[in-house]
């Protein structure tokens, strides 16, 4: 037991680190993507806020922090932001003004959610499971996936549209 609990101890940081080189080499993709100071700090704030919104609810859940839990946390990561670069190019290119709303709203913000909600579903359903770590992924992944959507779809927008104004 002692021996085993080393292990998860040492793999959890493992996967710690993980998730912190993939949060600095997406963060570098990013700000060569949008070549612009103040856009990546609000997708980063973006992008991380799920992660820290979702300690507390995990801890009402009883969730447990264990190698299952952990790498969910890297793999949030990577399907949260693929949401936040389609939302950001859009509204760059000002799909979001008025000739181009029912574009903007069919093809990046349906999508966005039907997919993120299909996923959260999804994972939702590793919760049954009766084995605790598969159970722990599936809840902890949904939830990030819930999070990353909500803030994909309202923080985002308004925080972009919001420089923008403050811009002119």
């Amino acid at each position: 037991f002692y021996h085993l609990m080393i292990a998860q101890k040492k793999m959890i940081s493992t996967l710690f680190k993980s998730f912190s080189l993939s949060l600095v080499i997406i963060s570098f993709a990013a700000l060569v993507f949008f070549k612009n100071l103040g856009l990546f700090f609000i997708f980063l704030i973006v992008n991380t806020i799920p992660v820290f919104a979702s300690f507390p609810l995990i801890y009402l859940l009883g969730t447990s922090f264990n190698v299952a839990t952990v790498m969910t946390y890297s793999i949030s990561l990577g399907l949260i932001v693929d949401s936040s670069f389609h939302i950001i190019h859009a509204l760059k290119e000002g799909y979001h003004l008025n000739q181009k709303k029912d574009f903007y709203f069919n093809t990046i913000i349906v999508p966005v959610m039907q997919s993120s909600l299909l996923l959260s579903l999804c994972f939702a359903f590793f919760g049954l499971n009766n084995f605790l770590p598969i159970k722990e992924f599936g809840i902890t992944l949904s939830i990030l996936i819930f999070f990353g959507m909500i803030l994909d779809l309202k923080v985002l927008p308004t925080l972009y549209l919001g420089k923008k104004q403050k811009e002119k």
